[in-house]
Formats: C-alpha cells, sequence, structure tokens
C-alpha cells in the first residue's frame, strides 16, 4: 500500500501538453492494473499527438499490466466541440467504472470542458487530479492535504534515458564512471586555495604553456597538481607522459581537458560518492541528446532523483558574466525536458556563489530552484552536493 489505492480508476484520462513529464507520472502512479489510460491531445496546428504518441510507448513499456492506452484528439478551446467529442468519447465506457482525470497538461478549456462532461456523464466514482510541481505532490479533489510523493515507494521514478524519450530524443551514451578522478579531486583541492588558483589560471591561460608542465620555481602552490601528474606516470612524468594518460598524443591537445573538462569528471566522481545515500537513481557526464529537428544541446552533469531532474553546469571560472551565461543556459534546457520540477546547479570558482544565487533567483524567479557552489565549496563538494540533494526542494515545501 502506498496511499494512492483509494485513488487509482478503471479509466484514467490525461490531458497532454508539450511536457510529458507530469502525464507519464499521473500513469504510473493513478492507473489501476487491468484498466484503460485515455491521452487526449489537441490537433491542428499546435498538436500535441506526437507527444500523446511517445506517452503511449512509455507508458505500455512500464505499465505492462494494462489493458490498453488509447490517443484521442480533443479540440483545445472550443468548449462545445471538446464537449461533444467528450460524449462520444464517454459513450465508450460502462457506467459503473470509475473514472479519474488528471489535469495538470493541455489548455484551460480542456481542463474545464472535459471535467464537466465527466461531471454530468454520472458515473458513480470520479477522482480528478493535478500534479504540484510547486510542493512534489498528487492534489486529490476532496482531500484536503496534498499527497507528498515518495517516488522510491510509489514506483514513479525514472531513468534519464526514460525522460529523454518521452521528449522524442535519442538514447544517448549514459557515462557514470568518472575519468581520473584521483587527478581531478587533486586539482580541486589545490585550486581551492587563492594563491593556487591564481597560478592555475595563469598556467592555463595561454595554449603555449602546455608544451611543458607547470613549473614549481614559477608555480610553487601547484605542487601537488605535479605530484599528481607524477603519481600517473610512475613517478617520471613527462609531458608525453601525462598525455597519453588523458587519451592523447601530447599535452597541447590535452588543454581543453586540463582548463575545463576535469571539473565536469570531478562531480560526476562526487555524486557516485553520495548516489546511494541520496537516493539518486540514474546520473551521468556529458549529456548530449539529440532529435531530428530540434536544436543541439549539453548537459554537463545530469542527476535523476526520483523523477525530478538536477542539473549542474560546470565553469571553471571566477567571472560572473560567463557564470551567468552558463547558468542560464542550463536553466533554460533543464526547464524543456524537466519542466517544473527540475533543479539547476553551477559549480564554478567564484569568491561569492550566494551573491550570484541570490541575484539569479530574483532575476528569473527561482524560488529555490537555483543552487550555486564556488570555490570554497570544491574541496568539499560531495558534502554540498548531499546537502543539496537532500534540501534542494525544503524553500518550496512547506
Amino acid at each position: 500500500m502506498n496511499g494512492l489505492d483509494d485513488y487509482k480508476t478503471d479509466y484514467l484520462f490525461l490531458l497532454v501538453g508539450s511536457n510529458p513529464l507530469p502525464n507519464y507520472v499521473t500513469a504510473l502512479l493513478l492507473a489501476k492494473n487491468g484498466g484503460k489510460v485515455y491521452l487526449l491531445h489537441s490537433g491542428g496546428d499546435h498538436s500535441t499527438s506526437e507527444v500523446a504518441d511517445r506517452l503511449k510507448t512509455a507508458i505500455k513499456n512500464r505499465r505492462k499490466k494494462l489493458d490498453e492506452v488509447l490517443c484521442r484528439e480533443v479540440d483545445e478551446s472550443k468548449g462545445h466541440i471538446i464537449s461533444h467529442r467528450m460524449d462520444e468519447i464517454l459513450g465508450e465506457i460502462v457506467c459503473e467504472a470509475s473514472m479519474g482525470l488528471n489535469y495538470t497538461g493541455g489548455t484551460k478549456a480542456m481542463a474545464v470542458h472535459v471535467y464537466r462532461a465527466m461531471e454530468k456523464n454520472g458515473f458513480p466514482s470520479l477522482v480528478f487530479s493535478y500534479l504540484d510541481a510547486r510542493t512534489l505532490s498528487l492534489v486529490i479533489d476532496g482531500k484536503s492535504e496534498p499527497i507528498r510523493l515518495n517516488p522510491l515507494e510509489m514506483d514513479c521514478s525514472l531513468s534519464l534515458t526514460e525522460l529523454l524519450s518521452l521528449h522524442g530524443y535519442s538514447a544517448p551514451v549514459i557515462r557514470k564512471i568518472p575519468f581520473q578522478p584521483d587527478f581531478c579531486h587533486v586539482v580541486a583541492k589545490t585550486i581551492s586555495q587563492e594563491r593556487a588558483w591564481k597560478q592555475w589560471k595563469d598556467w592555463t591561460k595561454d595554449e603555449k604553456n602546455f608544451h611543458d608542465l607547470p613549473d614549481l620555481v614559477q608555480y610553487p602552490e601547484l605542487k601537488d597538481i605535479r605530484d599528481a601528474f607524477d603519481n600517473m606516470c610512475n613517478q617520471q612524468a613527462t609531458p608525453n607522459l601525462v598525455a597519453n594518460c588523458f587519451g592523447y598524443n601530447s599535452l597541447v591537445q590535452c588543454s581543453k581537458w586540463l582548463i575545463s573538462t576535469w571539473l565536469e569528471e570531478y562531480v560526476l566522481s562526487c555524486i557516485s560518492d553520495i548516489a546511494k545515500e541520496c537516493n539518486i537513481n540514474d546520473y551521468c557526464v556529458d549529456l548530449d541528446p539529440r532529435r531530428q529537428g530540434a536544436d543541439k544541446f549539453n548537459l554537463d552533469v545530469a542527476v535523476i532523483k526520483g523523477y525530478q531532474l538536477f542539473a549542474i553546469s560546470c565553469m571553471v571560472s571566477d567571472r560572473k558574466p560567463k557564470c551567468k551565461e552558463h547558468l542560464l543556459e542550463v536553466y533554460v534546457r533543464a526547464r524543456q525536458i524537466g519542466g517544473d520540477e527540475a533543479r539547476i546547479g553551477l559549480v564554478c570558482c567564484s569568491n561569492d556563489p550566494l551573491d550570484l544565487q541570490e541575484e539569479i533567483n530574483e532575476t528569473w524567479f527561482g524560488e529555490g530552484r537555483v543552487k550555486v557552489f564556488g570555490m570554497k565549496d570544491l574541496a568539499k563538494l560531495s558534502y554540498e552536493l548531499k546537502k543539496w540533494f537532500q534540501t534542494a526542494n525544503d524553500s518550496i515545501i512547506r
């Protein structure tokens, strides 16, 4: 028993909008085994039929004990047409059946007129509901308190592949194993100190510096990083041997990895350390989904906790405009595929991450959806990420 059995119905109607995630979660929660799910989608210029088709496939794959998942086109705005169409659809159903409507998606007109059609047709058992993204809960009409959703107990956790397929993206490579994590941890710990950070910036700012390893006379604060290079090469580090350890032929070819990519691998390593403790069900680095006709985009690190997406951008910079630019990009993409439930993180080298975080929340009305990790967080990033995953929704759940 997960607290939802009384609200599961023989026939569940879902209004399909542009974001399929709430419909999918609702189908996992409220469709009764042996029952039918109706996906009501719009047609014409604003058609959501493709979204409905993807939902149908995903629901059938996950809920194999359902009798049927049906797609039905409904007008998105004209009340009398919606009512007539619903009378036709409801005419297929026996009166004694229990009926459910979740109106999280679709248009307001669809919600109102589908609701009215179901009420007037005299079904004895009606359950009306919606998912509240602000509180990550299910609201049942007539029940005074929302039902907090526990994805682990209620079996509505998703994988990254599932989430992306709902939006029509091809399954990307999901890589969970960090590359050279020990070295990345050394870099993070070293540059979390101000003098070391300045010397690291100076060494990595010019490609010509990558013809040799950092000189400890010029960069004494980078000794631990030099030692890490030696440890990778049996205490005999040379530019070419170090490059070989990273999969390149020369240190110059490693420049992008050493300038920025190492931070993504470090974040991935930190997440892999805490994934089980934080009930994280899926995560990866360098998520690069593709869909024909859609703009390409990339998420540095993506995490799924339950059905909630945490998208993390990694930026080896302390420049506020640059950090804001990256955060804005990941904010847009995360909301696009993760909906209002998505949370957005930025790991950067800012000395005042709270100031940047507050400015973004105020400007973009983030309401606690954004978290910025700065220079002082790098050395203990696993701990800071764990706190975020465990408390990310505290500010919006009362």
